[in-house]
């Protein structure tokens, strides 16, 4: 009968491969082959605790396993309740469910009075010596930066980008980064963090500001004046036109008083023109909020400049009788 299921076994077991059959490995003994998975054969195997277990060929041969995990299980669990080990002073024997992966694990307390579940094995070994929110592993972390940033600086220092010049470096402290102090062509004095450096986008930094400044100025003073331009255009980019621009739409309610939508994009129309009514022009009576799509719709019909008060008073009555198309309704 054994030789008949043994001889039933062989048929299903492949070909080009160890036996493992009746072999011990450290507390387990191979009984049978199991099945493959891939390139893995995985066989039956017996502890010695008279659990059954399965494990592939590779782990039993490089005795990558001892036992079916009764000895991982069973493990030791030492006294370290009242002990300090670095930071961590070990309070109780944690529960089962804060456990981590079923290790053995304890209850810490650090010496900034947080809490910290930690395994037994981390704790001897010193793998883990505070609860990692206190400053000393931050210790350690600005020591590492400011190595790494001393080392950064010293390939830069001296060499010219755009305007500025580093000249110093501003090592970082608790929360902050490694700042570079850079001396401008101008006499001012830039500094900038070190991880523009780093990621070479302090090329785009090309001042301490003065060449920006250069293009920020308005008027005459402006590198692109041109004396030449109408004054009736650059007023209505003038701040008092925005103002009247505001005053008339908190005016109306932000409601445009031809079609009484809200929920538009609303313009303010001067009923006499703009051009010719240069005293009107930021008088509130002369102004009106229209829809955005009517306010194109009256120019297009009417032309731009030149426009009266009797204009408009017609296109609100022809809107009135519907005469223009239904998607401006």
């Amino acid at each position: 009968m054994f030789v008949f299921i043994f001889i039933s076994v062989l048929k299903y077991m492949p070909k080009s491969f160890e036996n493992l059959v009746n072999k011990i490995f450290n507390k387990l003994t191979v009984i049978e082959f199991y099945k493959k998975e891939g390139k893995k054969i995985l066989w039956k195997c017996l502890c010695e605790c008279g659990k059954f277990c399965y494990k592939n060929s590779q782990s039993l041969r490089q005795n990558q396993v001892y036992s079916c995990g009764c000895t991982h299980r069973n493990a030791k669990i030492l006294n370290l309740e009242g002990q300090k080990f670095t930071k961590l002073k070990v309070l109780k024997l944690a529960d089962k469910e804060s456990k981590i992966k079923n290790n053995t694990s304890w209850l810490c307390e650090c010496d900034c009075k947080k809490t910290k579940i930690v395994k037994q094995s981390d704790l001897i070994n010193k793998n883990i010596q505070s609860c990692g929110y206190c400053g000393f592993n931050k210790f350690k972390n600005i020591q590492k930066s400011r190595r790494i940033s001393e080392k950064k600086f010293n390939r830069i220092k001296g060499t010219k980008i755009g305007k500025l010049t580093p000249i110093e470096l501003i090592l970082c402290e608790e929360n902050t980064v490694s700042k570079i102090k850079c001396l401008c062509e101008c006499g001012n004095i830039y500094i900038a963090p070190l991880v523009n450096i780093i990621n070479n986008s302090l090329k785009k930094i090309k001042s301490c500001g003065c060449y920006k400044n250069n293009f920020r100025k308005r008027g005459a003073d402006h590198y692109k004046w041109n004396p030449n331009k109408d004054r009736t255009k650059r007023d209505i980019y003038s701040p008092e036109n925005k103002l009247w621009r505001i005053n008339i739409f908190e005016r109306d309610n932000y409601t445009c008083q031809i079609s009484g939508k809200t929920n538009c994009i609303l313009h303010a129309h001067h009923i006499a023109s703009w051009n010719s009514n240069p005293d009107l022009r930021l008088e509130t009576s002369n102004g009106i909020s229209i829809e955005r799509t009517l306010h194109y719709l009256f120019h297009s019909l009417y032309g731009l400049g030149n426009n009266t008060v009797e204009q408009f008073e017609e296109f609100k009555t022809r809107y009135n009788n519907k005469e223009f198309s239904p998607k401006y309704y």
